[in-house]
């Protein structure tokens, strides 16, 4: 009985240390990003502009964000096959944030990156794709930079 206690101790602890270890993902984000390009490969300028910080990064203004976004996001949403994401560095693990509650600070970082492979159908290649969002409020963030990006 009690190598049996010891065996599910050290199996748990162990499932444990892999789950602190792993990159946060949030999922607002994630969901936000998605968005923003489905906004983008369905040609919707508007709705994605109003998601972004309107800085000279993404365009101050419709038409400086419509040209950016015209040269960085050229596949229209009948020339996509499959989005996947890469990767997301939102500069912290699931320890990092129980840390940080325990000690009673700020648990969100202020930037996080998001990266996609966008792969269009035959003929049509793919686009590795960046959104970069910064926190402006109590869970709202908002598209700081986007660009396609070389590998």
């Amino acid at each position: 009985m009690k190598l049996t206690m010891a065996i599910i101790a050290a199996f748990s602890c162990g499932i444990l240390y892999w789950f602190l270890k792993q990159e946060y993902r949030p999922a607002r984000v994630i969901k936000q990003a998605d968005q923003f390009i489905t906004f983008l490969q369905n040609g919707d300028t508007q709705s994605a502009f109003e998601m972004t910080l309107k800085t000279k990064a993404v365009g101050t203004n419709l038409a400086a964000f419509s040209e950016r976004a015209a040269i960085q996001f050229p596949m229209r949403h009948d020339q996509i096959e499959s989005k996947q994401i890469n990767y997301v560095r939102s500069g912290q693990t699931y320890g990092n944030r129980l840390r940080r509650w325990l000690a009673s600070r700020k648990i969100d970082e202020d930037k996080i990156s998001i990266d996609y492979t966008i792969r269009g159908k035959p003929g049509q290649g793919l686009i590795l794709f960046e959104v970069r969002f910064f926190r402006v409020g109590e869970n709202v963030w908002k598209i700081s930079y986007f660009q396609s990006h070389a590998g």
